[in-house]
């Protein structure tokens, strides 16, 4: 993991020790900014709170997917002359992640495991072989 990233990017889908751990290596100085996916959705109030901040960006991917995040990330990494990028998941979707990132975002790229309460580790990795096959297979694409 680089010693200052441009920024930390924290994936939705396990909002709570995702972003735990993005707020963990935010506050220790891994990254400049910290990015939070769909952090302004209704009802979340830590990710609400933390978009009214300075040095956070929340944005809403399109498609509301790891691809989408990792197509705006492509995107914005690119306008903002960001060279590298700490990307925050779960530990099941890490590999997942890392992949589709990298197809989209050609900089430097970490990838950073937060661990999930036991009930989400079996419904994650239930997802996530399918889910892998397909990016492997079928979307291959950013």
């Amino acid at each position: 993991m680089p010693r200052s990233a441009d920024a930390i990017v924290v994936l939705s889908g396990g909002r709570g020790h995702r972003l735990d751990e993005g707020v963990r290596l935010w506050n220790a100085g891994v990254g400049r900014t910290l990015v939070v996916s769909d952090g302004n959705a209704p009802g979340w109030a830590a990710g609400n709170r933390l978009c009214r901040r300075a040095r956070v960006v929340c944005f809403h991917p399109e498609p509301y997917s790891t691809q989408g995040e990792a197509r705006w990330l492509g995107r914005e990494a690119r306008r903002r002359g960001w060279d590298s990028v700490v990307v925050v998941t779960s530990t099941y979707h890490l590999r997942r992640a890392r992949m589709i990132f990298r197809r989209c975002y050609d900089r430097g790229l970490a990838a950073v495991a937060a661990e999930p309460p036991p009930a989400n580790v079996l419904i994650g990795l239930a997802w996530e072989w399918p889910k892998s096959v397909y990016y492997l297979t079928l979307k291959r694409g950013c």
